[in-house]
C-alpha cells in the first residue's frame, strides 16, 4: 500500500474527488489547511498611496491510500 498526499485548492477538490471514484481508489482523506486565526499585515505599495492586504484562499490536504499496482492509473 502506498499513500499519495496532495495540496488542493477550493475548486480542485470536488472534480478530483469524483475522477479518484471512478478510478475505484481505497480511502480518500479530506482536511482543511487553516492559516491561522490572525489576519495579514497590510503591505503599503508604493510610495504609500495604496494599501494591499494579502488574501489566502481556502487550501485543502487530500491523502489517498491505494495498492501498488493501482499507483500508475
Amino acid at each position: 500500500m502506498i499513500r499519495i498526499t496532495a495540496t488542493l485548492s477550493n475548486n480542485e477538490v470536488m472534480p478530483i474527488s469524483e475522477e479518484l471514484k471512478k478510478l475505484g481508489t481505497g480511502g480518500l482523506i479530506v482536511t482543511k489547511v487553516s492559516r491561522g486565526k490572525t489576519p495579514p499585515r497590510e503591505i503599503h505599495a508604493g510610495k504609500g498611496s495604496d494599501i494591499f492586504q494579502p488574501q489566502f484562499g481556502q487550501k485543502y490536504v487530500i491523502q489517498i491510500v491505494t495498492m501498488e499496482e493501482n499507483e500508475m492509473q
